[in-house]
């Protein structure tokens, strides 16, 4: 899947530019957390991706939580 991410939040920043992933929920959960590492200052974090839903959430307190959209073909 090729699809955009927005955020609603990532710690204290609310201000985030879309995120570009592609690949299985695997794939997109790690590109997610590649971004949010450089916004977080702890590591300790997970990330789940619901394909069905569309939602993104960044776990392991109140991290943020963003929201999946197919780009566009």
């Amino acid at each position: 899947m090729n699809g955009v991410i927005h955020f609603e939040r990532i710690g204290r920043e609310h201000d985030l530019a879309p995120l570009a992933v592609s690949g299985s929920p695997d794939d997109i959960a790690e590109q997610v957390y590649r971004f949010a590492r450089r916004h977080l200052a702890s590591g300790f974090f997970a990330v789940s991706v619901d394909m069905a839903s569309g939602v993104v959430w960044i776990e392991g307190g109140r991290f943020g939580k963003g929201q999946l959209a197919e780009a566009a073909s």
